[in-house]
């Protein structure tokens, strides 16, 4: 019998004691058998640590220190990951349910793959929705999954660190060289996670997209255009009337 793949799941936090222990308990209570548990802190002060210590013995590796923003911390949790495959679960967010790894794994042959994605439930504070992921072929628009349901051979990922000069779409530009790069993503039929919406991705539409535009490299491209002149509307008029 195989040995399943090692899972690396990066868990990157920073004052996050109100979140970080249903993402542990997600991680941990997977039914797969072969995880490598990774938390990247980022110098905590509000009682995260303390959460994080008690679990330490079932953590693979964790470490509390300043970093230069969240994928500063992402690229540390990458450089440590020993997995075959890599999944990022940040504070906050979760697994949709304790059989995800399994699922996604076990007798399940990926050796043409080298990026498997699936679908997401977006985590509001009144109300829970489900995204189905787009088809890859939009990747020249923007990302057309959610990153939290996403698992990248770690080699992989290692050659493309996230580019720390973006500050909300690095994992875009990652998944975007792959893409023009010609590596394969295959989609499964599952849902992956549960992202926790507000996170720093949901701060301004307006500055998502000129980073997804500048991503892209179509300056000219009319969608893109209009996305941020709509965003920006939006955006002004929401201020005027608060």
């Amino acid at each position: 019998m195989n040995t399943p793949p090692l899972i690396t799941i990066i868990t990157v936090a920073y004052n996050a004691v109100k979140d970080i222990e249903n993402t542990i308990l997600s991680v941990l209570n997977q039914t797969y058998p072969n995880i490598e548990y990774i938390i990247i802190d980022g110098g905590s002060t509000d009682g995260t640590l303390d959460i994080i210590k008690k679990y330490e013995d079932k953590i693979s590796y964790w470490v509390s220190e300043p970093d230069k923003g969240i994928y500063d911390a992402m690229n540390k949790g990458t450089l440590k990951a020993s997995g075959e495959w890599l999944n990022f679960m940040n504070a906050g967010d979760t697994f949709y349910n304790e059989q995800v790894l399994e699922k996604v794994f076990k007798d399940n042959d990926w050796s043409d793959t080298d990026v498997i994605y699936g679908d997401v439930v977006y985590v509001y504070p009144n109300r829970e929705d489900f995204r189905k992921a787009l088809s890859i072929n939009r990747m020249k628009k923007n990302i057309p999954f959610c990153h939290q349901s996403v698992f990248v051979r770690t080699e992989l990922q290692q050659k493309h660190l996230f580019n720390t000069t973006y500050k909300i779409c690095a994992d875009y530009k990652v998944f975007f060289d792959l893409y023009n790069e010609n590596y394969k993503f295959k989609y499964k039929n599952i849902i992956v996670s549960k992202f926790l919406f507000g996170g720093c991705s949901t701060k301004s539409a307006v500055s998502v997209y000129l980073e997804e535009w500048h991503i892209s490299g179509e300056k000219n491209n009319f969608h893109f255009i209009c996305r941020i002149v709509w965003s920006f509307c939006k955006e002004s008029i929401k201020k005027l009337f608060k």
